[in-house]
């Protein structure tokens, strides 16, 4: 189980003008938004980000070797939002865990990701909250 709520940046790359160009962490605004965050939650540490994709790529390890000196393993959480019919009725949600590793083959390292299990704990407050949202509000006399 995770305490700790992960902190996300996004980065863009959209002003790159070749295809294959890899995105940097802009690690000015990286830090700054980081003790932002602190100043209002102290108790609460950068662990990972997250990607939508299908699966982790080398665009994912090439961002995970940028945030290294954040944390020493920042988790990858995934979202896939293509999910199929099959994992909708299945109540599974659409995004997986990664957790980076090395990886040594031929005498050489590399990074990579595992998936990582996960356990998703709710209170009965967050359970309350989530149906009465499901149901609209309808229930709560306020819509009329």
């Amino acid at each position: 189980m995770v305490d700790e709520p992960v902190d996300v940046s996004m980065s863009d790359a959209a002003g790159s003008s070749s295809s294959a160009a890899m995105p940097k962490v802009d690690h000015g605004f990286f830090a700054a938004r980081k003790e932002q965050y602190k100043q209002v939650f102290p108790s609460l540490d950068f662990i990972g980000w997250y990607s939508v994709a299908l699966n982790p790529t080398a665009m994912h390890i090439s961002i995970h070797e940028q945030l290294i000196g954040y944390h020493p393993t920042p988790l990858l959480l995934v979202l896939q939002p293509t999910s199929t019919e099959q994992q909708k009725d299945s109540g599974v949600l659409p995004f997986k865990a990664y957790e980076p590793t090395v990886e040594i083959r031929d005498r050489k390292s590399r990074n990579v990701y595992i998936e990582a299990p996960y356990k998703i704990e709710t209170g009965e407050a967050e359970r309350i909250a989530v149906d009465s949202t499901a149901k609209g509000g309808a229930e709560s006399g306020t819509c009329q």
